[in-house]
């Protein structure tokens, strides 16, 4: 009997490296079969769904255009539904999630009592120098990331899902609050590890001050500002605009001092938050 014939595995796709992907795919797959990609229009996707062929099973999905991160993961999510499955495994197409980060997790699943919207790991980031410290097998936390979380469907489907107007960035923490809103916890199993890595991470030492700076593209950036302006005016009452300011502004900040493209990242920040304020909820 497959230990994991409850659960759905989904990934969103855009132009990932194949045979890495593939790497992780086969290494899932001999532990659940129950796979779901949505491609959001890859130019290699020809060549992804070839080399995705030996597996059976594999449900893939592709779309006509880039929508995003939040419409792929609602894809998934009604696929998984549709399918039966009561929680379903995030990963970004670039996450290495080992089997025994599923292990870990799966006892407090099947203790749970339908209030836990989420299960997430303790996520430890590459290129990263902090020592992760913690007291007790679980705890319960605000927000997590989507690589690695194990989402609740019924409380996906009672919040009304992914927000598709966030397309990328924030998607996550946006989506973790409406959960917690609708009475739902979410819960870091601290015992399972995920490495992962968002954006690039690099640690400056400013005399004896060490400061870590999140690297990402310029356009990764329009989308940070949009989002964040957006969740302060629509989001505000479940996601505290101190924390959207201090933990993407500082982000942003930080990036642009001591990072290179600062004149194009300074442009798609004010294009971004221009466009926030005309989005409407």
């Amino acid at each position: 009997m497959n230990d994991y014939e409850w659960l759905g595995v989904g990934v969103v796709t855009y132009n990932p490296d194949i045979d890495n992907f593939i790497k992780e795919i086969a290494s899932i797959y001999e532990w659940c079969e129950n796979i779901i990609i949505v491609d959001n229009a890859s130019n290699n996707i020809n060549e992804l769904v070839i080399k995705l062929k030996e597996f059976k099973n594999i449900t893939i999905i592709k779309l006509n255009r880039n929508t995003g991160i939040a419409t792929g993961l609602n894809v998934i999510m009604k696929t998984a539904n549709c399918k039966g499955f009561q929680w379903v495994l995030t990963i970004d197409q670039d996450t290495k999630c080992p089997k025994d980060v599923m292990d870990t997790i799966k006892p407090y699943i099947f203790k749970s009592n339908h209030e836990i919207g989420i299960f997430c790991p303790n996520v430890h980031e590459r290129n990263s120098s902090e020592i992760l410290k913690f007291t007790n097998d679980t705890e319960s936390v605000d927000l997590c990331i989507t690589a690695g979380s194990v989402t609740n469907v019924s409380a996906w489907k009672q919040v009304g899902g992914y927000n598709d107007i966030l397309f990328i960035d924030l998607v996550d923490f946006e989506f973790c609050s409406r959960i917690r809103n609708a009475g739902y916890k979410i819960t870091k199993v601290n015992k399972a590890f995920l490495i992962q890595e968002v954006g690039k991470l690099t640690e400056i030492r400013i005399g004896r001050k060490k400061i870590r700076v999140r690297e990402h593209s310029p356009f990764r950036y329009y989308y940070i500002a949009r989002n964040s302006v957006y969740c302060m005016k629509h989001a505000s009452k479940y996601f505290p605009k101190k924390y959207i300011l201090k933990t993407f502004g500082i982000q942003i900040v930080k990036s642009i001092l001591f990072k290179p493209n600062k004149i194009k990242k300074i442009n798609q920040v004010l294009k971004g938050i221009f466009d926030g304020c005309r989005l409407v909820a």
